[in-house]
């Protein structure tokens, strides 16, 4: 079965979704995107959702975002619309799974530095500050810092590593629902090397613009939230390698409790501003 979902700013029309839920899986456990369009933009989308598998516990979704050439009623999709993004998502309810856990003995390395929250949010931590933004020069295309307050380690971290604690800043709180857009914040990590004025420009200048579009992305959720939603989340960013335009991104998501909720791995690209300010084409039909 297809159904089509019509997004318009923060509007939506739904179709009969109830399979899912009473399925009881609202929760979605494992996603895989994979953006088909370096840009997409402010505006309308349609998204496709295609059943692959629908199981007993765990079901399989495919998803496509649509832009471009939508039409207000059924087919939706004009000969120009062009497919966005495409993802998997795996949906099952994770308060209710049931198996064997065993504690592997992980533990984040080097460990966080201790918060308070209470502090925190007073700014007041003596380990952590609040950043006006993230990302340096980039910033102004990461529209996700106008929505969270972000708090980083007073003391800074090592190159191609970032230690954030994060909440909304109109008093939203987290749900799983929001994981994607957490693990998709902060990707930025260029940005560690980026040189002062007074310094030798390299490995690029200091006034160079970058932007980061999302190859693929993984999400694995390993806990659900609260149902009420956690006011705070913590994030350790972490790059290994830049080479040639594309850098790897790792994703680790902790609760106050410093319980890990999800695991996430990107593949970006390093493109010039440039790329992002140019007019846009799209397919036009020939008569």
């Amino acid at each position: 079965m297809v159904y089509r979902l019509r997004f318009v700013a923060n509007q939506q029309t739904l179709p009969d979704l109830d399979v899912w839920i009473l399925r009881d899986q609202r929760s979605m456990a494992d996603a895989h995107q994979y953006p088909t369009a370096v840009t997409s933009q402010v505006g309308p989308a349609i998204l496709t959702v295609e059943e692959v598998k629908l199981g007993r516990t765990v079901s399989t979704l495919h998803i496509t975002v649509h832009q471009n050439d939508l039409l207000p009623s059924a087919p939706w999709l004009g000969p120009g619309s062009r497919k966005n993004v495409l993802g998997y998502v795996m949906n099952s309810r994770i308060a209710l799974e049931q198996g064997v856990s065993v504690d592997s003995g992980w533990r984040m390395t080097p460990p966080p530095k201790p918060a308070d929250l209470a502090l925190l949010g007073l700014d007041r931590d003596p380990h952590w500050s609040q950043k006006a933004r993230l990302g340096g020069r980039s910033a102004s295309f990461q529209r996700a810092h106008n929505h969270l307050e972000w708090y980083v380690p007073r003391e800074g971290t090592r190159r191609g590593t970032a230690d954030i604690w994060l909440r909304f800043k109109d008093g939203h709180r987290f749900t799983n629902a929001s994981l994607g857009y957490v693990v998709d914040a902060h990707s930025a990590m260029l940005e560690d090397w980026r040189p002062k004025r007074d310094e030798e420009q390299t490995p690029f200048r200091s006034d160079d613009m970058f932007w980061y579009p999302t190859l693929a992305l993984n999400l694995e959720v390993k806990r659900a939230l609260p149902e009420e939603g956690a006011e705070w989340l913590f994030i350790r960013c972490t790059t290994k390698v830049v080479r040639n335009g594309r850098l790897d991104l790792e994703v680790i998501v902790l609760d106050r409790e410093e319980n890990v909720v999800a695991l996430s791995n990107h593949v970006s690209m390093v493109l010039s501003a440039e790329r992002n300010l140019k007019a846009r084409s799209h397919y036009t039909p020939k008569i």
